[in-house]
């Protein structure tokens, strides 16, 4: 539970080709305010959902964009022959500042957008359609009485329960070893 942006990427040409853009994007993102950024790297141990194969190749990096907030992941996998796609996902709405969180993600789509690899995005938040603030407030608003009520009616139900909020840590660096 909790406010997430979900993305595809999808970049058509070679390994090299793809990392030079990502050393464009990895320079779009680097000034931003967040904690901090890896290296643009290969890892060839993905752990893609839908891949069964451990021969795939990925290339990216990743950003700790805020405290409690996960990382923001751009990382490419080798499907075929000048083909690279992935999905990945941000929950934001444990961050410190989610509305500050928010932005910053979607900041790095308009990025990734710019430089031709950002397929398509669903922003539970519905932000990324309107970059309007007040429906960012709303969504997150709502998206907090869900989670309170959800928890009132499990402890109602004599169960343990733990919002995100008690919560503090959040989706570490992502390891993309197949495991």
């Amino acid at each position: 539970m909790g406010i997430t942006i979900h993305f595809d990427f999808r970049f058509n040409g070679s390994g090299k080709e793809l990392l030079s853009r990502l050393e464009l994007i990895y320079e779009g993102i680097k000034p931003m305010d967040i904690i901090s950024i890896s290296k643009v790297h290969m890892d060839d141990k993905a752990s893609d959902c839908d891949i069964g194969w451990k021969a795939n190749k990925g290339i990216g990096f990743e950003v700790n964009v805020m405290k409690g907030s996960e990382w923001f992941t751009v990382m490419l996998f080798h499907r075929r022959v000048n083909l690279w796609t992935s999905h990945e996902f941000t929950k934001t709405q444990y961050a410190e500042d989610f509305m500050k969180c928010h932005k910053i993600v979607c900041s790095m789509l308009k990025v990734c957008e710019k430089h031709g690899i950002l397929e398509s995005v669903h922003d539970e938040a519905d932000y990324w359609d309107s970059m309007d603030d007040e429906v960012l407030t709303e969504s997150k608003e709502q998206s907090d009485g869900i989670i309170k009520l959800t928890g009132q009616r499990l402890k109602g139900a004599g169960f343990d329960a733990i919002s995100g909020q008690d919560t503090s840590d959040r989706k570490s660096k992502p390891n993309h070893a197949v495991k």
